[in-house]
């Protein structure tokens, strides 16, 4: 997992399944972004080329599940990015997101193909809650920053 942010929007870059500690990661990094920006946050989440949908081990779901559910989190949305414009990438996206409306979290979730496409998704949803909304492009190039460092580390986005 790379994680990084940009003012108050956390960016998570997945590459496999994700495990306990980077369930606990994610958990921590939202508390900190939180405690700088109180009026609200977000998450945009890419899920690397090469990596299939991700599958949570029962801890790893949990904690997961428990900070969408925190609503002192002040979590105004979460757009996660699975790439392709093919059949079974559109499949896997409606199907997820028809499983993340059965679980009731009280945040707006969403699934795109893009980064350029969860950007305007993401401003819109800060916005409509009154958080404060990062410059148009910005989310865009804070992205494209992390997938640099990521990929110096060895990961492949």
């Amino acid at each position: 997992m790379a994680i990084g942010a940009v003012e108050n929007v956390l960016l998570v870059g997945w590459l496999g399944d994700p495990d306990r500690s980077s369930a606990e990661a994610l958990r921590d990094t939202t508390n900190v972004l939180r405690s700088r920006y109180p009026d609200g946050i977000a998450h945009l989440n890419v899920v690397a080329k090469s990596s299939r949908p991700q599958t949570f081990d029962e801890p790893s779901r949990k904690i997961i599940i428990d900070m969408l559910h925190d609503t002192s989190l002040r979590m105004c949305g979460s757009v996660t990015v699975y790439g392709g414009g093919g059949f079974v990438a559109a499949t896997i996206r409606g199907v997820l997101a028809s499983l993340t409306m059965l679980t009731r979290i009280p945040v707006k979730i969403r699934f795109v193909a893009t980064v350029e496409e969860a950007e305007p998704l993401l401003r819109k949803e800060l916005g409509a809650h009154g958080a404060p909304v990062p410059l148009p492009g910005v989310l865009v190039r804070g992205y494209g920053e992390l997938v640099a460092d990521a990929q110096r580390d060895g990961f492949e986005f």
